[in-house]
């Protein structure tokens, strides 16, 4: 399962229930208004393996699961505009 809202505007921070999307492969929330810090619920997605936070205003870090657990995604991409 893909969710893909790149571009549309979006803005605020990025809501915790996101880490309910516990099957989701792809994300990819890049070119948006989203501020603030990377939500931690991000670590409840275990089938993820393409992650796109970049061209917003966010802060933090990606969760460490990832590589703690070998599921680190294949693509990820987290940068300031």
């Amino acid at each position: 399962m893909a969710l893909n809202v790149s571009s549309k505007g979006l803005g605020g921070s990025i809501p915790p229930c996101i880490g309910n999307l516990s099957s989701i492969a792809s994300l990819d929330l890049s070119s948006n208004g989203f501020i603030g810090k990377i939500p931690t619920e991000l670590r409840r997605l275990g089938q993820i393996s393409y992650l796109n936070l970049s061209i917003n205003s966010l802060e933090g870090r990606i969760p460490d699961k990832y590589s703690a657990y070998g599921t680190t995604p294949s693509k990820v991409r987290y940068h300031q505009a």
